[in-house]
């Protein structure tokens, strides 16, 4: 997902996850060329339901999160 580099916006983001029992396994951020950061971000396993209630909560954040979520889902261990 595209953020706005500003300090706090991770924070923003994994409170999210957090408040949806979404655990997160790793978080890679880069820079685009646009002044914008972006983060990868990959979770533990997690129930479809929570998922979708943290990705519907997070595309609200607009003073955040800009630009489309992209999801990949990954199966199996």
């Amino acid at each position: 997902m595209q953020v706005k580099d500003e300090p706090g916006v991770l924070a923003k983001v994994a409170s999210v996850f957090a408040k949806h029992e979404v655990s997160i396994l790793a978080v890679r951020q880069t820079m685009d060329e646009d002044g914008h950061a972006r983060l990868g971000i990959m979770t533990h396993i997690a129930r479809d339901a929570e998922f979708t209630d943290t990705v519907s909560e997070l595309r609200t954040m607009t003073s955040a999160v800009s630009g489309r979520i992209r999801l990949i889902r990954v199966e199996g261990r």
